[in-house]
């Protein structure tokens, strides 16, 4: 089920930052600001799942309830399935997204979201590639912002390419 969020995300960092992710006309860049005090903060591992099959490049990411969370900037239309309790940015505003939601995902859109349960995000995305880091790079300029690229938080086998 999809609601618009009505109100503000309004969010407290230590020495009294403050980020409010409210206006859609500058979201890209409320985002941004917003990412920019997260990597100053200690990271977590969100476990991601990756596959490819049919000139499909399947990304799932689990994201735990209460965390705060940008994506990167998409360089391609894509689509996302989404199962959980999140609000997020979209085109059209804050929406809170419960339950299993597929919803389109636009090029150029970079994403803000607060989980209010644990939610799994699926990103699909067409491709000719059958790597995963060509396929990653392929849809996003931002592939250094990935955690797949960032050996220094991942532990072994905590992003895996699935096999069809």
């Amino acid at each position: 089920m999809m609601e618009e969020f009505k109100g503000e995300i309004v969010i407290f960092y230590p020495e009294q930052q403050k980020i409010t992710v409210i206006d859609q006309t500058k979201t890209n860049e409320k985002v941004l600001e917003l990412e920019k005090i997260i990597l100053e903060t200690p990271q977590i591992i969100l476990k991601t799942t990756n596959l490819i099959h049919g000139g499909i490049y399947a990304r799932t990411v689990f994201i735990p309830a209460g965390l705060v969370a940008t994506g990167v900037l998409s360089k391609i239309d894509n689509m996302c399935i989404v199962q959980g309790d999140i609000t997020v940015t979209t085109k059209d505003g804050l929406k809170r997204f419960t339950g299993y939601n597929v919803i389109p995902a636009y090029s150029g859109a970079k994403r803000a979201a607060v989980t209010h349960a644990d939610t799994y995000w699926t990103t699909l995305i067409h491709t000719n590639q059958t790597e995963v880091s060509a396929a990653e790079a392929e849809f996003t300029d931002e592939v250094d912002l990935l955690q797949t690229r960032k050996s220094n938080l991942l532990d072994e086998g905590d992003t895996k390419c699935l096999t069809p």
